[in-house]
């Protein structure tokens, strides 16, 4: 059985191959919401042990990683039970992305281009740890 976080802090994992972009996302989180546990991996390989020792509140999930990709890997956390609130994000805009992410059982997909994408992650992460 998997362990969450409630009744501790609100913890997010960022799962980004990306070192510069996943490292904006923790500074964003961490400066917003400053009480958050932020964790931050590289791979799905990564996410899974991370999620298997603590279920984050939240986890921010990049559709390509190195090896499995973050559709395929939000499917199994969710297949395995995760309750964890699974934003999809992808710097690519595409209907097929936005179709399976949502199939797979994340809560949105986002588009990290979008002028709206981190008004739209800080208000999904309040959503999901502060409500």
């Amino acid at each position: 059985m998997l362990e969450q976080s409630s009744g501790s802090a609100p913890s997010a994992l960022i799962v980004e191959d990306n070192a510069e972009f996943g490292s904006v996302l923790r500074e964003m989180l961490r400066k917003n919401f400053p009480e958050m546990h932020v964790e931050t991996v590289i791979d799905g390989e990564l996410a899974q042990k991370k999620v298997a020792a603590r279920e984050p509140d939240v986890i921010l999930m990049d559709v390509r990683l190195p090896g499995v990709n973050g559709i395929s890997l939000t499917r199994d956390l969710k297949q395995q039970g995760v309750e964890s609130h699974i934003l999809v994000l992808s710097t690519y805009d595409l209907e097929e992305y936005r179709h399976a992410a949502i199939i797979s059982g994340a809560e949105c997909f986002l588009c990290k281009g979008d002028p709206s994408f981190t008004t739209t992650v800080l208000s999904r992460v309040r959503q999901a740890c502060f409500s």
